[in-house]
């Protein structure tokens, strides 16, 4: 009972005094020493492994730390989804370690109780969209619980750049379907159109309409594309400078295209 008190009191201390800034790479954060003493002191305490997790993945950019967490979740609870989906998760999408991270996420899927939207991605889960998708799951689903002003900024733009990159990979992915469809190159995208409407149909389980009201408008807001007929590549017609998107992060295999 007495380390039960304990880690609640180092928790109310860790949720006071804890921010959103990311770590320099190699190190590992304060936010992480206390989530690793709460954990031990009490296995069971939920909220730690599920929260501190994510926190320490996607905004401290604490990759050893939140491995670790999510690591020691795994064990404390082998049959429960989400522990597997959010260790592999961080391994897939965090730390480009693909073949690890596939199987923690396949597992996930496979338990008891995990949700249709997970399993229908197992089949994206060695491509640039599913990683998209993943990710931007992950940052929606940590946004109700982030309470002060710069973290919501943060993750609001963490949003937008993911839905910005989750829109161009479709379009790629159209074009991929397009050439090998009809053995050529389109005139121009509006070609590719009737190839994006089945990328989207096949992703439309996993954002179900019940993410934070706050973010509705970053995750309908459409952004425009163009197919050049030089270099065979879909580009932006927009400033990316004025767009206000950045770099999420996420680690994608390679041969995808990126705005640089």
């Amino acid at each position: 009972g007495f380390t039960n008190f304990l880690s609640g009191l180092l928790w109310v201390q860790l949720l006071q005094k804890s921010d959103t800034t990311p770590i320099r790479v190699e190190e590992v954060s304060w936010e992480f020493t206390k989530l690793n003493a709460i954990t031990s002191m009490d296995p069971n305490f939920e909220s730690a492994f599920s929260y501190g997790g994510v926190f320490l993945s996607v905004f401290k950019r604490d990759r050893l730390g939140a491995r670790i967490i999510l690591e020691k979740w795994v064990k404390q609870r082998p049959t429960y989804w989400r522990p597997q989906y959010l260790l592999g998760y961080h391994l897939y999408y965090e730390l480009g370690l693909y073949k690890e991270g596939s199987h923690y996420l396949l597992k996930a899927a496979s338990l008891e109780r995990s949700p249709v939207w997970l399993t229908s991605l197992g089949i994206r889960l060695l491509s640039a969209t599913g990683a998209l998708v993943q990710s931007l799951k992950v940052a929606c689903e940590l946004y109700p619980v982030i309470h002060s002003v710069e973290g919501q900024y943060r993750l609001q733009k963490r949003v937008r750049s993911l839905n910005y990159a989750l829109q161009k990979a479709g379009w790629i992915e159209a074009l991929k379907a397009f050439r090998k469809k009809y053995k050529k190159e389109p005139t121009n995208i509006a070609e590719l159109r009737p190839e994006l409407i089945s990328q989207v149909r096949g992703l439309s389980s996993v954002l179900n309409g019940d993410e934070a009201p706050a973010l509705q408008p970053i995750l309908h807001e459409g952004f425009h594309f163009a197919y050049n007929a030089k270099t065979r590549t879909i580009e932006s017609t927009q400033d990316l400078t004025n767009l206000n998107v950045d770099i999420t992060g996420v680690h994608i295999p390679e041969g995808d295209n990126n705005d640089s």
